[in-house]
């Protein structure tokens, strides 16, 4: 007779499949994405994840969206509320874009209420579109339309720069008819010039004088 023997050993964690489920319903309960599942063994690290979903934006997180598996599934649900979008665009008078867009969203049925920036270089002309109004599933445009600005101040300057050329202003004129340092001698240095050319002339007369006595 032949015995066979059948060695059993306890379940450990990790040797049990586990699951946990993603759900993305809006604020009122109903699914607007279909649910994610993430399967591992009881003990493993799990991570959920948001969806982007288009024409609404996430409010809150309901359950773990990380943790462990467990013996039981898990549910994480994202709720979402249904928005509006408002693009804005910012535009010269022939439609070329001086600026980045900028997106506006709220949830629908909420007032907006946009205003239109200061851009440098340019000024504001019009507006196509409404500035104000309540954000729809529809998207909205809002177009804010500019000219390039006139620099006041650089004309101003120029002008300045201008007026002070034909007057001679910044310029030193005072002095105008002062001829440079040192181009002229003063009347005390011409009489000492004059001494010492008789002076020399004096004393060769006198050597000329004594050179002809000894001659004598």
């Amino acid at each position: 007779m032949k015995v066979v023997t059948v060695v059993y050993s306890p379940l450990s964690v990790g040797d049990t499949a586990s699951s946990v489920v993603a759900r993305y319903v809006d604020i009122n309960g109903n699914t607007i994405h279909p649910d994610n599942v993430y399967d591992g063994q009881i003990g493993d690290d799990y991570k959920t994840k948001k969806e982007n979903i288009k024409g609404f934006e996430l409010v809150k997180v309901e359950g773990s969206e990380s943790g462990k598996f467990a013996e039981d599934v898990k549910v994480v649900t994202y709720v979402y509320k249904e928005v509006g979008k408002v693009t804005v665009k910012f535009v010269d008078e022939k439609g070329n874009i001086i600026k980045k867009d900028i997106v506006y969203t709220g949830g629908l049925e909420e007032r907006y209420d946009i205003k239109y920036p200061n851009i440098k270089g340019y000024e504001y002309v019009k507006t196509v579109g409404g500035q104000s109004g309540v954000y729809s599933r529809d998207d909205q445009e809002i177009i804010f339309v500019y000219k390039k600005a006139k620099n006041v101040d650089s004309i101003n300057k120029n002008n300045n720069n201008t007026n002070s050329s034909e007057t001679g202003s910044g310029r030193d004129v005072s002095n105008r008819n002062t001829p440079p340092s040192g181009s002229v001698k003063t009347s005390d240095e011409n009489n000492l010039y004059l001494y010492l050319f008789f002076a020399v002339i004096s004393a060769g007369g006198v050597m000329y004088t004594i050179k002809k006595s000894k001659e004598a």
